[in-house]
């Protein structure tokens, strides 16, 4: 059909390494070339990929110690010989028709990127909350609005070299930014709602609020915050809480019921929504839970990178000598 570079980002992935390779190999679409860049992995995960790959041509393991996720796509991509660029993430296991249903867009509608979709897996109740109310339903979604996951991606070499290869300055919300780029550049962008890899979700309340925090943090360091919905929309929920405390200050007992009553009817709607869709009734409180610990971390998230962002700028601008700046802003 079309030969496809697969590139791989990997560190410190002993336990699920062994899945995602064996699902690459199990692709009705084989794969030209897979190449697999490893960050610096100090547990087992080089050993793995090694016994692996021993009598597999098509592999090729790259040791890049230091390389942080974004550089190290980058260096894989580099080292494709394929026009065509397949990118997936350690911790995934694909569909066994991720890669043929990922690339059909591209050779049969002529599109330059295209996205694939992914599921939550995990058997946890508190797993399949988190999916209930954090995943897409993919049956809704539409290539206008969706910024596909690095987890599921593939793109014409040239259009990777047009935005100016993956942005190696940030560590994390590097997939949303080269997403944007793609867009802003006016590339033919498809959407494969076939193309499937699945990962699992985190199992405790912590992980889920360190996970979405880091999320928030880095959409703010990379200057996204106003080109995502869903910050537009915590916009409006920030406005919605100010005019609940208004009305606690303003009318007392009344103003806090009303608001009690408010926040509570949403965050039950979100636990009932867990709940027919698993018919457990701790599920109820759980879903509760998950929205609560989202929205937290992303504001304490949303915080944090604006400091980083704003300690950036201040530092970057101690380091400018007086020679070294333009005459208009001169001292």
């Amino acid at each position: 059909m079309v030969n496809v570079s697969v590139v791989i980002t990997v560190k410190n992935e002993e336990n699920s390494i062994l899945q995602l390779l064996n699902s690459l190999e199990n692709q009705s679409l084989k794969p030209y070339e897979v190449i697999i860049v490893d960050g610096g992995s100090k547990d087992r995960t080089i050993e793995i990929i090694n016994l692996f790959i021993a009598s597999k041509d098509s592999f090729k393991l790259i040791l890049a110690e230091g390389a942080n996720r974004p550089k190290g796509r980058n260096i894989g991509i580099l080292a494709a010989t394929s026009e065509i660029i397949a990118i997936t993430d350690a911790g995934v296991v694909l569909d066994k028709n991720w890669l043929e249903n990922l690339v059909k867009p591209l050779v049969q509608e002529g599109a330059d990127f295209v996205g694939g979709v992914y599921i939550q897996d995990g058997e946890s109740l508190l797993q399949k909350c988190i999916g209930i109310l954090q995943y897409p339903n993919i049956e809704k979604l539409h290539v206008d609005d969706f910024i596909p996951s690095c987890r599921s991606v593939v793109f014409k070499k040239d259009v990777w070299k047009s935005v100016g290869y993956w942005p190696e300055h940030l560590k994390k919300a590097d997939d949303t930014y080269f997403d944007l780029m793609v867009r802003d550049k006016g590339f033919k962008i498809a959407l494969a709602k076939d193309a499937v890899v699945s990962w699992t979700a985190k199992n405790t309340l912590k992980g889920l609020f360190q996970q979405y925090s880091s999320y928030a943090e880095w959409d703010v360091r990379a200057g996204l915050f106003f080109k995502l919905k869903i910050y537009r929309l915590m916009i409006l929920a920030y406005i919605i809480l100010a005019f609940l405390l208004f009305l606690i200050f303003e009318f007392g007992f009344w103003g806090f019921l009303f608001s009690f009553l408010v926040v509570l009817s949403y965050l039950v709607f979100s636990g009932v929504k867990t709940f027919t869709k698993t018919r457990k009734f701790l599920s109820i409180f759980l879903g509760m839970a998950v929205k609560i610990t989202i929205f937290s971390a992303e504001t304490f998230g949303l915080v944090k990178g604006l400091i980083a962002r704003v300690s950036k700028k201040i530092n970057d601008r101690k380091l400018l000598s007086p020679n070294q700046l333009s005459p208009s802003v001169k001292p």
